[in-house]
């Protein structure tokens, strides 16, 4: 099961996020990224397997949206 987004996430965005998440539950394998993107892509998901000094901060899914956004 999914984790939903935080209280306060606008509801668009909300919504896109559970709809981008839904097909990743049944996901096995994501390759990490091993850096930072240059140039992210709002809204789409990144998986980073450690912390990346100073944005990624602990080890997991990682979204997009104007800033990096922990999920």
């Amino acid at each position: 099961m999914i984790e939903q987004p935080p209280e306060g996430t606008e509801p668009g965005l909300s919504a896109y996020l559970v709809r981008t998440m839904k097909p990743l539950e049944n996901k096995t394998f994501l390759a990490p990224e091993a850096i930072i993107p240059v140039k992210p892509q709002n809204g789409k998901i990144y998986y980073f397997d450690k912390i990346i000094d100073p944005d990624i901060t602990t080890a997991g899914f990682w979204g997009y949206h104007e800033g990096w956004v922990h999920l």
